[in-house]
């Protein structure tokens, strides 16, 4: 997902990087148009959003964008379906660090969403405003739509954001403690296992 929008033909928002939480396996930010904190999540094949907004009352939007990527990453074809009001599929084919990448994604919502619009390899979904946060579980596989839905299955089979937040900082923290470096220079530690997380991320 794109993310969220205050407008049907908005297709960025605005944010401070003041506003931007980061560590290994989480990470959120505020947006300002509109009013919504975003925070991101993920397991080995699923990612988990959610999105909390200032306003409790009325419509949200969300947009869903399969074109743009990331890089030099290229789309050749795109397409989603909207199997119910809370299940969406679909498929990315491109070009970047390799000939031709396949992603298939199965995304489940907490909340029914609404096409309003569909611009080929952009849509727009509105959702009621509620007061409780948007919830977003999708899970991804280079070989099928159906693969995807087994790995989110598998991965995130419950609604429990925090859980799986924990589960990614304690898997990041395994990996991370299996080098011990011995300093009282703060920032020389930051620094060390920035660059070790960066090594791994990919």
């Amino acid at each position: 997902c794109k993310g969220i929008i205050s407008s049907t033909s908005q297709t960025q928002t605005k944010f401070s990087h003041d506003r931007e939480t980061v560590s290994p396996g989480y990470y959120a930010v505020q947006l300002s148009d509109p009013e919504v904190r975003v925070e991101l999540t993920a397991t080995q094949r699923a990612g988990f959003h959610r999105y909390t907004y200032t306003q409790n009352e009325g419509k949200g939007l969300l947009l869903l964008d399969l074109h743009q990527g990331i890089g030099w990453d290229k789309m050749e074809k795109a397409g989603f379906s909207q199997e119910s009001e809370c299940t969406l599929s679909g498929y990315r084919t491109s070009t970047g660090w390799a000939r031709r990448q396949y992603d298939f994604f199965y995304a489940e919502t907490n909340k029914p969403l609404r096409l309003i619009e569909n611009r080929d390899t952009m849509a727009v979904f509105e959702f009621d405003l509620d007061g409780q946060p948007l919830l977003i579980k999708v899970g991804m596989s280079a070989v099928s739509t159906d693969g995807a839905r087994q790995n989110l299955q598998q991965e995130i089979p419950a609604w429990d954001f925090d859980a799986i937040e924990q589960q990614a900082k304690g898997l990041w923290n395994a990996q991370l403690s299996k080098i011990n470096i011995e300093t009282d220079n703060v920032q020389q530690q930051r620094i060390f296992y920035t660059a070790m997380y960066h090594s791994m991320v990919a």
